[in-house]
């Protein structure tokens, strides 16, 4: 049997006992001094050692230091005998043999390197239950305990989408992420939320988007509720034209669009009532006078079919036809005052003479 098989390669470095060198097996690469630490053969029986075996084949005896047990075995006796013959004993390998040997280094395994799937799933599972903590404390309202525990998922996993967003639910005190679509103020720019969207998976990316795209919608409505009910308030209080302007700009939202039509009529109702009431006011004393007549019975005129704007301007035309009569009547009187007064002051001068 070759001496290859009797000596066991590779090991750690050790110090030679004769020459002082560092090497690694059980043979000096300088001096072929045997390590302290190997058996090539049995003492006992001579039998040759293979490998690193802990006890003889032959008669079973121990090799001592190299051993991790101690197995009693029951031999033959002829098998405990020692050899008969100096032949049957193996010559010990020569210094240049053990140095041959020793090129014959086995290669060093290096440890497999984890696939990055297999990473993924030792820190998912080292995370996980962190992360229901989190959660945890968050149904409970406990927001200090929350943003801490998602701390301790980051210290494991930096890249953890879910652990940057139950951060933003601790700070903005909210219990789950489906409640954020009750958040006064939008989100989308919390630097938390920024940096689980940059890690998050696909799937999570889109649902984080969506819990965005849900609260702007949200706040969108809000927003044009409070718009429609000034709108409609501007509108009680008759301000026509602004109550049009903001119903247009929620032109969409619910009844809008026919308020926007109400505003135009009762808008011209108004501009109606307006003429109507002061045409009349215009013209109520005795003392009227022609210019005012006049423009009353041309704004009457411009809002026919309003209520009873044809009866009121027959009323009033009629009292203009009278007063331009007596207006006649009055000029002509004093016409012929004028032309006695210039006919008497001719006499009296014609009789001085």
């Amino acid at each position: 049997m070759s001496e290859s098989k009797n000596i066991s390669q590779g090991g750690k470095m050790q110090k030679c006992r004769q020459c002082g060198a560092m090497f690694r097996g059980h043979f000096c690469r300088v001096c072929g001094a045997k390590s302290e630490e190997y058996v090539s053969f049995c003492p006992v029986c001579g039998q040759d050692r293979e490998g690193d075996d802990l006890f003889c084949g032959n008669c079973g005896f121990s090799f001592g230091g190299e051993a991790r047990a101690t197995v009693a075995v029951e031999m033959p006796e002829e098998s405990r005998r020692a050899p008969e013959k100096a032949e049957d004993v193996p010559a010990p390998a020569t210094v240049r043999e053990v140095r041959e040997i020793e090129t014959e280094e086995e290669p060093i395994v290096e440890p497999p390197t984890p696939s990055p799937s297999t990473v993924i799933i030792r820190e998912a599972m080292e995370t996980a239950p962190l992360l229901r903590r989190a959660n945890l404390f968050l149904e409970d309202g406990d927001f200090a305990n929350a943003d801490l525990y998602a701390e301790k998922v980051l210290d494991h996993e930096p890249e953890c989408a879910e652990a940057y967003v139950i951060k933003m639910l601790a700070e903005l005190r909210v219990g789950s992420v489906q409640l954020l679509s009750q958040q006064e103020l939008p989100f989308h720019n919390n630097s938390n939320f920024k940096k689980a969207i940059r890690f998050a998976s696909p799937e999570y990316k889109a649902k984080l988007e969506a819990y965005v795209q849900a609260r702007l919608d949200c706040i969108a409505e809000k927003q044009k509720a409070e718009t429609y009910e000034k709108a409609t308030s501007l509108m009680r209080q008759e301000y026509y034209d602004g109550a049009i302007a903001l119903f247009q700009s929620i032109e969409e939202y619910k009844d809008s669009k026919q308020q926007i039509e109400l505003c135009h009529e009762k808008k011209e109702e108004k501009r109606k009532r307006t003429i109507y009431t002061q045409a009349l006011d215009r013209v109520k004393t005795k003392n009227t006078t022609e210019v005012a007549f006049r423009q009353s019975i041309q704004e009457l005129q411009s809002i026919l079919g309003y209520r009873d704007v044809d009866f009121q301007l027959a009323a009033i035309e009629e009292r203009f036809t009278a007063y331009l009569a007596k207006k006649e009547q009055e000029e002509a009187a004093a016409r012929a005052r004028a032309e006695a007064e210039r006919q008497e002051r001719a006499r009296r001068a014609e009789a001085e003479r």
